[in-house]
């Protein structure tokens, strides 16, 4: 498709730019969320079959007590930014993706839309069996 194709009013649809990008939570964020799960006030449990009528209350207290004391965030988001991450401009949105090069010379792109197929978690799989260097 020419190049032309893809402006729109005059300005291109999709930015040259790629910028790096890197996941930084703050720990004043996590402190946050940690205080607003503390003080989380639950329903009452509701009759019936579980999950029929939305996320069961004992499982939802459950998740928000293991995000609060058993999740390790700072583990995860050194996972996540194992990968070079970058982030480029496509139709007025941001757009992320990873570039993971394969360790052989020779190996063909595999150009892979995480967000398509199960979240970053699938890639970093995929990346990890590519025999990258």
């Amino acid at each position: 498709m020419p190049c032309s194709a893809w402006i729109v009013s005059g300005v291109p649809a999709v930015s040259t730019e790629i910028r790096p990008f890197r996941v930084d939570v703050r720990q004043s964020d996590l402190d946050d969320l940690n205080d607003r799960l503390a003080r989380t006030r639950w329903g009452v449990r509701l009759p019936g079959e579980e999950w029929n009528r939305g996320v069961p209350v004992d499982y939802l207290r459950d998740l928000a007590e293991y995000w609060r004391t058993g999740y390790d965030w700072h583990r995860h988001e050194a996972r996540l930014n194992d990968f070079p991450q970058y982030v480029t401009e496509i139709d007025g949105l941001d757009v992320h993706f990873p570039h993971v090069r394969a360790g052989r010379p020779a190996a063909r792109p595999h150009p892979r839309l995480a967000e398509l197929g199960g979240g970053v978690r699938p890639a970093h799989r995929a990346a990890d069996g590519c025999g990258r260097s």
